[in-house]
């Protein structure tokens, strides 16, 4: 019985997601198109890519922070724009699993979204929602789009829509208590280096996350 309701419920949160994954690609197609051709990048055009993409949060990439996102990154599922042989755009899609009531869900991390700033103001961002959310749709990837944006209020008119919320405290440390029916086991706390404490954390996370809605799955390159 208790399969049979999980079933139910997964075919559910699909025929939602497909419904809103429809209604975003609807919406797009609707609006401008890039003036700029879109395609993936090739190994090549990767760095210049990726830079050009970090220039428009402000920030840069060491040649290791290259190397480990290009490791992470599926060219196939990279988009770019080209003004001449200089990339000015991108966006990209990481395939990941996310746990949902029910049960766990295929879905489309967005991420190294970006459009330089001499650049912007010309429907190019918009083009590349618009044709991500198109592929995933009409391709029949998967059935949920999510991203973490830097600034929310853009992603609404292309069919996103708040999923959380978050929140930062600032306390000292100094006035903090632990409750006093806090229990804290009969575990100790070591130190590790990074390769001792890599498998551990990650077997904690993949225990947490399946018991947790809303958590992606974690790959190797990350």
């Amino acid at each position: 019985m208790a399969s049979a309701t999980m079933a139910k419920g997964m075919k559910a949160a699909e025929a939602r997601a497909g419904l809103l994954l429809w209604l975003g690609v609807m919406y797009t197609n609707l609006v401008t198109t890039s003036p700029l051709p879109l395609r993936p990048v090739t190994d090549q055009e990767f760095v210049p890519w990726a830079r050009m993409i970090a220039d428009t949060y402000g920030m840069d990439r060491s040649e290791q922070e290259l190397a480990d996102q290009r490791a992470a990154t599926q060219l196939a599922r990279t988009l770019a724009a080209f003004d001449g042989d200089v990339p000015v755009a991108g966006a990209s899609v990481y395939s990941r699993m996310l746990s949902v009531p029910g049960g766990m869900l295929p879905t489309a991390g967005i991420a190294s979204v970006g459009v330089a700033p001499t650049h912007r103001r010309r429907g190019i961002l918009t083009s590349m929602m618009r044709t991500q959310l198109t592929d995933l749709y009409e391709n029949g990837r998967e059935p949920v789009a999510v991203l973490r944006p830097s600034e929310a209020g853009i992603y609404g008119r292309y069919g996103y829509g708040p999923a959380t919320v978050g929140n930062l405290m600032r306390c000292d440390r100094r006035a903090m208590r632990f409750r006093p029916d806090t229990d804290f086991g009969e575990g100790v706390v070591r130190l590790h280096d990074v390769g001792q404490a890599r498998p551990l954390l990650e077997k904690i996370y993949d225990q947490a996350r399946t018991k947790t809605v809303g958590w992606p799955d974690r790959q190797e390159a990350h």
